[in-house]
């Protein structure tokens, strides 16, 4: 029987989660910094998280990945988690008890918490699961959710319990729900189908009381979460501040003026020191990549994007993002310390004269070699794109338009318009539950298949992994992965990378989420 892996005891203790600090990984080093202790927060207070965009929708079933920045922390503050993963990959249990399975993974059955309700006084039972999942699964919605939601049935056996059946037996159903459609509102909140989603009502630590597009938002605590009785949430006020402009955010940090923000190290090292701030890192880390738009007219051709590939040095590419000279590229799927990891697949070295040849047959056949590179318009993106537009127009025949656009706005143009050849993904790409995260990004309808990647033995290859019942068998199947991706080049990987929270020094209680998000309930203020 699969069951839940982490008891509820440990997950409300602030102090269960101990992650490693200061990981430089593949990158290089970043500097010594201060792990933050991790006490138990007072009750009360005021605290600040700096974003660099809106929250575009409430929607719960908007959500794509629980990494930090942006939807994620927001919805999780109004809604909470039905379920959610932690570093490890471990189901933590939220508003559902459990879940769990007896057959592999043909029938999935989750028990809800008692005495649970949303803010408007509707019970969060059964009926309140199916009615959001049913909703999910509606494509007259489009929503991110629809790929998990559509690929079961749903029902309420009774007021507590949900029965989940898979369309194809799927053992780690779980994982996937965890990070993909995690957040249900009240049933009585539900727009029609179609229509858009207005106030959020949730269950979750936090209420909001306003939202400004331009400015962020204000959550005051809820008083009847279910995790009261532990004391959560710690906060009494949460606000979202939108700082566009990632050396300001720092800087607010440092000075006091925010608590927290989100980035990566290579962005702390100036502070590294500073008695005011330090810095808490999320263990799992993932990759660096550019993604090739596989349907455009020009990265159709697989000899366009190894002409890309064996242009752009790795090292030098992740050196310039990170503006760490010590950082080394990989071409890797995974770090060197992964049981996946196989360093013969990786993608082939830089050969500027191998890449001006494959480039040479393309454009003697008529075809125009221009390349709409789309880029979200962060400092170290504009780096990146910047050395990627100056190294391919070394190549003769090769054009490169650089087109850069807010970062809220980068992911409906770069997955629902299709509006470009090559893009890069903002931040990482995080390797936690690497069966389902390589689904999200190579899979067919992936809430991170933004090059639009549709093969066939990737698709085996990925229903192998996640249906694997052995370590080897898994490992054979990621092998498989690795070996499609350095034979068919669908994306560029260019180096190995580790999300990293700056943080007041007051602030302790962080516990990150599969892909980096934080648990907003569990923050707060040590004692003074």
């Amino acid at each position: 029987m699969s069951r839940l892996r982490v008891a509820g005891a440990a997950v409300v203790a602030a102090a269960a989660l101990t992650l490693a600090a200061c990981t430089g990984g593949d990158t290089g080093e970043t500097g010594e910094t201060q792990a933050p202790s991790q006490d138990t927060p007072v009750a009360g207070g005021e605290l600040t998280i700096l974003s660099a965009g809106n929250v575009a929708t409430w929607d719960p079933g908007s959500a794509f990945g629980s990494f930090p920045g942006v939807n994620w922390d927001r919805l999780y503050a109004v809604y909470g988690a039905v379920i959610s993963t932690d570093v490890d990959g471990n189901i933590v249990p939220g508003l559902a008890e459990s879940i769990s399975t007896d057959d592999g993974g043909a029938t999935w059955t989750m028990t809800m918490r008692d005495g649970v309700a949303f803010t408007d006084g509707e019970p969060v039972d059964a009926n309140a699961v199916v009615a959001n999942y049913e909703r999910f699964a509606d494509e007259a919605n489009a929503l991110a959710a629809y790929r998990v939601a559509s690929s079961f049935a749903v029902s309420a056996v009774d007021d507590m319990t949900v029965e989940i059946v898979p369309l194809d037996p799927n053992p780690v159903l779980d994982t996937l729900i965890a990070d993909n459609i995690p957040f249900i509102a009240s049933p009585a909140s539900l727009p029609e189908a179609g229509a858009e989603y207005g106030d959020p009502v949730g269950a979750g630590p936090f209420v909001l009381e306003s939202w400004d597009t331009a400015v962020g938002e204000e959550f005051s605590k809820n008083a009847d979460y279910w995790g009261a009785d532990d004391g959560l949430p710690y906060l009494d006020t949460l606000k979202f501040s939108i700082v566009a402009d990632p050396a300001q955010r720092v800087s607010t940090v440092v000075q006091g003026g925010a608590q927290i923000m989100n980035g990566y190290g290579f962005q702390f090292i100036a502070d590294a020191d500073n008695p005011a701030v330090a810095t808490f890192d999320v263990a799992s880390g993932g990759i660096r990549h550019y993604v090739f738009n596989n349907t455009s007219d020009l990265m159709s051709d697989p000899r366009a994007r190894e002409a890309v590939v064996l242009a752009i040095d790795p090292t030098e590419m992740v050196q310039t993002l990170t503006q760490d000279p010590s950082a080394e590229g990989s071409t890797a799927l995974f770090p060197s310390t992964s049981p996946f990891y196989d360093a013969s697949l990786s993608l082939p070295e830089t050969d500027l004269d191998a890449a001006q040849s494959l480039v040479d047959e393309i454009t003697g056949e008529g075809t125009d070699f221009t390349i709409n590179l789309l880029i979200a318009a962060v400092p170290e993106l504009v780096r990146a794109g910047e050395l990627f537009q100056l190294t391919l127009e070394q190549l003769d025949g090769v054009t490169v338009e650089l087109n850069q656009i807010p970062i809220q706005d980068w992911r409906a143009e770069a997955f629902d318009k299709d509006n470009f050849d090559v893009t890069f993904y903002p931040g990482v790409f995080d390797l936690n539950s690497p069966w389902v995260g390589m689904a999200n990004l190579f899979g067919v309808g992936g809430s991170d298949n933004f090059g639009n990647i549709d093969i066939a033995d990737m698709e085996q290859a990925l229903q192998d992994a996640q249906s694997a019942t052995s370590d080897a068998d898994r490992e054979a199947a990621m092998a498989q992965v690795q070996q499609i991706y350095v034979d068919e080049m669908p994306i560029g990987v260019f180096g190995i990378d580790y999300r990293t929270f700056l943080i007041g020094a007051d602030v302790t209680g962080l516990q990150s989420m599969g892909r980096g998000a934080l648990y907003t309930d569990r923050i707060g203020y040590k004692a003074e």
